[in-house]
């Protein structure tokens, strides 16, 4: 998948265009199980391998700046923009059914997921920023140090040429558990109501939260604050990796006469943990709670075997709590 190229100002001046590639292979075995004439269950195994890499282009900035930002015009070989990184997911799950009684019907499930990450070396995106830009960062802080905003040989202590640092990568793991239970009753000959609660996850993007990271021993954490940053280093040794647990509930009808048809429900979402997008374009995990709740609803009618009317509506609103509550 590639991106459509894109301006990055956040510490150096950067015009570039992502690509991402994903290997995915997967099985599921499942097994269905008749307990008695009103319980039923599934139950199986799957596992799924992930191999998923990212490279960036670069453009020439100068020609994209004259050009108003109309031009992209090559300028380099495709660099790192973040760890290849090979995900396996291995999940147990079951489900059970039952008829409580001819118009009360019940359904409960579990499942645990397994995930292991591998994460390869690889080169930051900053690390070749700065490489790029290095001479024209030494003449920024040519210009600071002249001007007496920071001490006086501080040029002198940068090297001529600046050193690339790569990233050591290496090994995480973690693991999700979910549930879910619903009840639906039968009101009227296809009509019922239902209720059900549900819990999902997201596993976390690491290769998205890995990508602004800087390996120990960089130049970066150095100079960052020559230009007002706080850039610091980092390990996979202190990624504190766990999914993003979700719990919903929806509470709705369903039916239909004749040849009409629909659904009506109302829903609401929560998360414990949501992902910041900031506006250097790093991205940040925090423990702060999210909700998303609304109503949605949707009528059809068949006026023939082979063809299906309808139209639909839903409303949503989503809402997250302020790091101050």
């Amino acid at each position: 998948m590639s991106f459509f190229p894109f301006e990055l100002r956040v510490p150096v001046p950067l015009v570039n265009q992502s690509n991402s590639k994903a290997d995915v292979f997967g099985l599921k075995s499942v097994i269905q199980t008749v307990l008695t004439p009103a319980v039923s269950m599934a139950w199986g195994i799957d596992a799924e391998m992930d191999k998923g890499n990212q490279k960036a282009h670069g453009y020439n900035q100068l020609r994209y700046e004259l050009s108003g930002g109309k031009v992209y015009e090559s300028k380099s070989e495709d660099y790192d923009y973040g760890p290849s990184i090979d995900t396996q997911k291995i999940g147990l799950f079951t489900q059970f059914k039952a008829d409580m009684s001819e118009e009360l019907h019940s359904k409960f499930g579990l499942r645990y997921e397994q995930i292991a990450q591998k994460i390869h070396d690889f080169t930051p995106p900053l690390e070749t920023a700065i490489s790029r830009n290095w001479s024209l960062i030494r003449a920024a802080v040519a210009t600071v140090e002249g001007n007496g905003t920071i001490p006086a040989g501080t040029l002198a202590s940068l090297p001529t040429a600046y050193q690339k640092t790569n990233f050591k990568g290496g090994d995480v793991d973690y693991d999700a558990w979910a549930a879910n239970f619903g009840l639906s009753y039968d009101i009227a000959p296809k009509q019922l109501l239902f209720f059900n609660y549900s819990q999902g996850y997201e596993l976390a993007d690491t290769a998205r939260l890995m990508r602004d990271a800087v390996a120990p021993g960089s130049l970066i954490p150095k100079i960052s604050p020559i230009f007002r940053l706080a850039i610091g280093s980092s390990t996979v040794s202190g990624l504190e990796l766990e999914a993003i647990k979700t719990s919903s509930y929806e509470i709705g009808w369903r039916g239909a006469v004749d040849r009409f048809f629909g659904n009506a429900a109302i829903f609401y979402n929560q998360s414990d943990k949501i992902y910041q997008f900031n506006r250097d374009f790093t991205v940040d995990l925090l423990n702060r709670e999210k909700r998303v709740y609304g109503a949605e609803a949707d009528i059809g009618y068949r006026p023939t075997d082979s063809l299906t009317l309808g139209v639909s509506h839903s409303r949503a609103k989503g809402e997250s709590k302020r790091a101050n509550g």
